[in-house]
């Protein structure tokens, strides 16, 4: 069998390799900051376009449509740079107690990282996504919302970001360095995002689900984790009161296995290293003209989350 050679590239050769990305990223994120601030800032204009669709289906209904859209310029790049996405879909030997760890390892990060985030959010006044039937099931139309944005936060979100963010720019990325491929997928999940808070949390979340990838050489785990950590997460936010004690339990014995989990080593949670931080690595990323382009998105997008 032969041995397969590291082959070198210089650093134009990776610079151009990002950028076929790079455009594929700004696309995801200027259709999503479209979808956030572009009706809302019509109406305030005096042109209330498509202001005959209930806000919310638009809300819900865009993202769903704007998720199988920007698969297509992400498959697209990942063809030209020779990605084989079936290579990172293999079933992993995970078993059930491994996957409960570090699922409750992610669930305790997420958790903490929000608490964090909460505490800051006193200072930085943000616009957050603004949900009026979130959590509320008295009226069929009101179910219908909450089924739908149920399915969006739990299936398709968590499916779509982990072919997009692990599955292709983690994989080409980690080409340069495994362990850059993990920080790198990350911090540019963080510039998806509308606001400072929001993107801290994800790029932990957006770190955490790397380290997984990488340690299980397959997105399918990180995929089960993304989808658990958000089931999680909408229950904790649409439980009637009344049932808050369960959540509380549920909370409690989380942690406790979370800690059980990192102690028992099921999930290795130090892969900020060894290229991770390299300089030329990162040199090369932010020097790209594509990443540039979604910097400047993600700082547009913090400063219309604070005046709209």
């Amino acid at each position: 069998m032969a041995i397969e050679q590291t082959k070198r590239i210089t650093k134009s050769q990776a610079r151009k390799q990002i950028n076929t990305l790079g455009w594929a990223l700004i696309i995801y994120i200027a259709l999503f900051s479209l979808l956030r601030y572009g009706p809302i800032t019509l109406h305030r204009l005096g042109y209330p376009i498509l202001s005959w669709i209930d806000s919310d289906f638009l809300a819900i209904g865009g993202q769903f449509l704007i998720y199988l859209i920007t698969l297509v310029p992400f498959l697209i790049a990942s063809k030209l740079l020779h990605l084989h996405l079936k290579e990172y879909w293999i079933p992993t030997k995970l078993k059930a107690g491994q996957a409960l760890g570090i699922l409750c390892v992610g669930i305790a990060l997420s958790m903490i990282i929000t608490s964090i985030s909460t505490f800051f959010a006193f200072f930085i006044t943000a616009q957050r996504e603004a949900l009026g039937f979130y959590g509320k099931f008295t009226t069929q139309d009101l179910i219908i919302k909450n089924i739908l944005y149920a399915l969006l936060v739990i299936l398709i979100r968590p499916l779509c970001e982990g072919v997009i963010f692990r599955g292709i720019i983690q994989r080409q990325l980690g080409h340069y360095g495994r362990y850059f491929g993990v920080l790198g997928s990350a911090f540019l999940y963080m510039l998806t995002q509308n606001n400072l808070l929001l993107g801290v949390q994800a790029f932990f979340i957006g770190w955490y689900l790397g380290v997984i990838t990488l340690q299980y050489h397959s997105i399918r785990p990180s995929i089960l984790v993304h989808t658990g950590l958000a089931f999680f997460m909408w229950m904790v936010d649409v439980i009637p009161g009344n049932l808050l004690w369960i959540m509380t339990i549920l909370m409690v014995a989380v942690y406790i296995v979370a800690a059980l989990s990192v102690f028992q080593n099921h999930i290795d949670t130090t892969k900020i290293r060894y290229g991770a931080t390299d300089t030329k690595l990162w040199g090369v990323l932010l020097s790209s003209f594509t990443i540039w382009i979604s910097m400047v998105l993600y700082l547009c997008n913090m400063i219309f989350s604070h005046r709209i």
